[in-house]
């Protein structure tokens, strides 16, 4: 599904990765770990359009679509979503406009049924259930005076939104309490069950064992069902 070969990237003119290449197979979990300053933010950067990311050389396919060609919003468009790991404060912009009118402009470009605005925000209601999100969230600015482990909660809420085929998560557990980590890996898992397909990258393997916790669950309560 996706597709990275001898991809050697800078940042204002310092290589930070190296003739990487890695394929990421459809409706897997893929997971990356390693240290601090070994290029894992840059490979999501590079995937996102991060402008200050340069491509030195080789290439990055997403579904046979060249994804370097692209501008940011034509990835989302193909499929593509990429957590940040510091996630941007927009004061006046409202969190439940922009996830609507993100939400419009995929389906849009999907050619598929585009909801009202008062029946996205009950869809939503499920969503943020899920994740322990109040409905204040509705009216705050996007990010806007959140916690740090509120700002990651809402990036896990616009991909359950988007509904992307394969989302790429960047330390989405840094900073997380217990609950809110507990809350992410249910959500995570929410989006798995519907055959997307993951990229985790992680310094720690404690939401690895939410995750699989929950993966097991799911089997155990499969078996008992038949």
């Amino acid at each position: 599904m996706l597709t990275i070969k001898d991809l050697s990237v800078s940042i204002e003119k310092r290589l930070i990765l190296k003739n990487i290449s890695l394929e990421i197979e459809k409706n897997k979990t893929h997971v990356i770990m390693g240290p601090n300053g070994s290029g894992k933010s840059t490979l999501a950067k590079i995937l996102a359009g991060d402008p200050e990311c340069v491509c030195d050389t080789g290439s990055i396919l997403l579904n046979e679509s060249d994804l370097l060609s692209l501008a940011p919003e034509e990835r989302v468009k193909k499929g593509l979503f990429v957590s940040f790991q510091y996630p941007t404060e927009i004061p006046g912009v409202n969190n439940l406009q922009f996830l609507f009118s993100t939400y419009k402009a995929i389906k849009k470009a999907k050619n598929e049924k585009v909801l009202s605005e008062k029946e996205f925000k009950n869809s939503l209601f499920f969503k943020m259930k899920m994740l322990n999100m109040e409905e204040e969230f509705f009216n705050r600015s996007l990010n806007a005076g959140f916690s740090g482990g509120e700002k990651k909660r809402n990036e896990i809420l616009e991909m359950l939104v988007l509904e992307p085929e394969i989302a790429v998560l960047d330390e989405i557990d840094s900073g997380l309490d217990i609950d809110s980590l507990k809350a992410v890996s249910s959500a995570i898992n929410a989006y798995k069950k519907e055959g997307k397909t993951l990229l985790l990258i992680t310094h720690y393997q404690r939401i690895l064992n939410y995750c699989i916790r929950a993966m097991m669950l799911s089997f155990i309560k499969l078996i008992d069902k038949y």
